[in-house]
């Protein structure tokens, strides 16, 4: 049997492994065995399978993952993100499509102390997608801008996808962190222009075209106030009524933002400054989103005692997750490089007469499909070892540019059919809302992920520049 039989048939074993809805973990461990042994008989396959399962995990540079992903359950179940979005609301009540901008910024703030795309939305979710019912936005749009807004948090730092990049490529993980604050930050504000357009068109559509229960139309709010009914807000007005309780929203307001100030401050300033690596100022974060869980919960010890469990059970499910998929992708990837696949690979790529910069879209267009049917780690953990020795060492372009333009990519992946994590989350987590009104809500936020991927795709010093600034 030829090498490229045998690769071929690891791989139709690997998707039909998928299809069949095999853990993508075990997937690559089945589709990787199958070809060593194919390959090089039993004897060296048990060699890898005991081997690689130990080196893919036994690196102090991961400690920087389950560290993050505990900082980020510590927030979360200390309430930070719910608080940040119902402050916000407050005080964005005069901007139009105030509760959607909220959202974003919202999504972003927590995406930056959180890491995890998931669990912004899952956080998140479920009080802004309540809050603008409340208030008459459509279900499309108000579930939409949350499954946008939370691929926010694989992006800002600190992103446990940047962390995961720099461990498989050896880049520098520090300089990947700052490297993804300026594109965190244009995605946010293209999502915020998109987001006052959409909402401001679905309130307006709704006071013009509006209908009452037995379905008969009503044309505007003057005919409510003459039919006797009880006139709509209207988008100010919605936006003008806090939220949140009054006394709620008024007593130490700026205290969220201190708090989510300490856990930036520690995980970015601390690097900045030279004062901690990466992985001492994930450990740091997690200690400060300790304190702060300690702090909002101490009076109530059985509700701190709760939290701290959940925060370490969600900690060691998503952990364990990774590193299932890091042994895995660790035996697959041993089995392509004794396939001799990354050099055909890169010699068929670079067979082709074409520009460099054709070459690296190619690519990137590649990823795209990809992100329809596996998540984020699994691409990382298939692809970044062909791709970044193609891009970074073959033909010679920035590594940072290329791994946020990867990043960007996923995040595409994140909301895109039939398999767009984000809004399945979100539509499972309010009683009634169906999948498909998520994915037509996230269209116009997809195109204006394209639109920044193609910005910075066109100005890598967008990438660039701040790490340069702060680090050399």
């Amino acid at each position: 049997m030829t090498t490229s039989v045998v690769v071929g048939l690891a791989v139709v074993v690997l998707l039909a492994l998928l299809a069949a809805r095999v853990p993508v973990a075990f997937a690559l461990i089945v589709a990787g065995a199958l070809g060593l042994t194919l390959l090089e008989g039993w004897s060296f396959a048990f060699t890898v399978l005991g081997r690689d399962p130990f080196s893919a995990v036994a690196r102090f540079s991961l400690v920087i993952i389950p560290l993050f992903v505990l900082m980020g359950t510590f927030a979360k179940n200390a309430g930070l993100g719910a608080d940040i979005f119902r402050i916000l609301a407050h005080w964005l009540r005069h901007v139009p499509g105030g509760l959607p901008l909220a959202t974003i910024m919202a999504c972003a703030g927590f995406g930056a102390v959180s890491g995890s795309s998931v669990a912004a939305v899952a956080t998140l979710g479920p009080v802004s997608i309540a809050e603008m019912r409340k208030y008459g936005y459509s279900d499309r749009v108000s579930t939409g801008v949350v499954a946008a807004a939370g691929t926010l948090g694989i992006l800002i730092p600190p992103s446990i996808v940047l962390v995961l990049y720099g461990v498989l490529s050896g880049l520098s993980i520090e300089r990947l962190l700052i490297a993804g604050i300026i594109p965190g930050i244009v995605s946010a504000a293209v999502y915020a222009g998109i987001s006052a357009y959409v909402a401001r068109r679905d309130l307006r559509t709704r006071d013009e075209h509006s209908t009452d229960r037995a379905g008969h139309a009503v044309a505007s709010r003057a005919d409510d106030v003459r039919a006797g009914m009880p006139a709509r807000a209207s988008e100010a007005e919605l936006t003008a009524t806090s939220i949140a309780d009054p006394d709620e929203a008024a007593t130490a307001p700026w205290r969220p933002w201190i708090e989510l100030g300490a856990l930036f401050g520690a995980v970015v300033v601390g690097i900045y400054l030279g004062w901690l690596t990466a992985t001492e100022a994930a450990a740091a974060g997690a200690i400060v989103a300790f304190v702060i869980l300690a702090l909002r919960l101490g009076a109530r010890r059985q509700l701190l005692l709760q939290g701290v469990r959940d925060s370490f059970r969600e900690t060691v499910s998503v952990s364990g997750m990774i590193f299932a998929l890091l042994v895995g992708a660790a035996i697959f990837t041993s089995f392509l490089v004794i396939a001799g696949v990354p050099q055909q690979f890169g010699e068929f790529a670079a067979g082709f007469d074409v520009p460099p910069l054709l070459l690296v879209a190619l690519v990137l267009l590649i990823l795209i499909p990809l992100g329809m049917f596996l998540d984020g780690f699994s691409i990382l953990l298939i692809m970044v070892p062909l791709l970044h020795p193609l891009v970074v060492t073959e033909l010679g372009f920035e590594g940072l540019w290329f791994a946020v333009l990867v990043v960007k990519v996923i995040e595409l992946g994140l909301i895109t059919p039939p398999v767009g994590i984000n809004a399945y989350v979100v539509a499972g987590s309010m009683p009634g809302l169906r999948a498909d009104v998520v994915f037509r809500g996230v269209l116009p936020y997809y195109l204006g992920d394209v639109v920044t991927v193609a910005a910075l795709f066109a100005m890598p010093w967008l990438v660039t520049w701040l790490p340069s600034v702060m680090l050399d």
